[in-house]
C-alpha cells in the first residue's frame, strides 16, 4: 500500500511539473490554460483601479493575451511607427477607454460564452462622471490551443481591429 501510494504521489509530481515546465516554456502562467475570460479581465482590471500597470498590452507581453491574429496585427503597426512624433494608432488607455480619467470602479459581465468563444463586458466608473456617460468595454475572447485570448477590444466608438487597421491603411 504505502509503495502504491507513493509511485500516486510521485506520477502526480511528475505531471505536476511537466505542466508548469510547458507554461514556463509558452511563457504563461501554469493556470493559464484553465483560466476563464471573466478572471483575465478581473486581474486586469483589480490592477488598474489601484494604479497599478499589468502591461499587459505591451509589445513583450501581448501574445500571452492576445490572439494570435490581433497580435499580429499590433506587432505589424509598432514596425511602421516612426521612432519618434508619432504615438501611432493607439494614444489612450484602451482598458480605462480615457486619456487621464482616474478608474475607479468596474462591473463585470459575460453575457455570451461558447465553447470556444466569449465575450466579457466591462462597465467602468470613474472618480469624476464622464460627460460622455457610461464607458464600456468589451473583450471578445477565442480559444487558442486550449488558452483563451482576446481577439477583439471594442466600445461602441471604437475597436481595437479598426483603429490598427485604419492607421496602416494611412501609411
Amino acid at each position: 500500500m504505502t509503495l502504491r501510494l507513493s509511485i500516486l504521489t510521485l506520477g502526480l509530481a511528475v505531471l505536476f511539473a511537466a505542466n508548469a515546465a510547458n507554461a514556463m516554456s509558452t511563457g504563461a502562467p501554469a493556470h493559464t490554460a484553465t483560466v476563464e475570460p471573466r478572471s483575465i479581465i478581473e486581474a486586469v482590471y483589480d490592477d488598474a483601479v489601484h494604479g497599478e500597470t499589468l502591461d499587459w498590452l505591451g509589445a513583450g507581453q501581448r501574445r500571452k493575451y492576445l490572439s494570435k491574429s490581433l497580435s499580429a496585427l499590433w506587432a505589424k503597426s509598432d514596425a511602421k511607427k516612426p521612432p519618434y512624433g508619432d504615438s501611432g494608432p493607439i494614444d489612450f488607455d484602451i482598458t480605462a477607454d480615457t486619456n487621464g480619467a482616474e478608474l475607479r470602479t468596474f462591473v463585470i459581465t459575460v453575457p455570451k460564452q461558447t465553447a470556444n468563444r466569449a465575450s466579457v463586458s466591462v462597465q467602468l466608473g470613474y472618480s469624476v462622471p464622464s460627460p460622455e456617460g457610461q464607458h464600456v468595454v468589451i473583450y471578445d475572447f477565442r480559444r487558442e490551443n486550449g488558452r483563451w485570448k482576446v481577439d477583439e477590444i471594442r466600445t461602441k466608438i471604437w475597436s481595437v481591429r479598426t483603429l490598427l487597421s485604419n492607421w496602416l491603411n494611412q501609411r
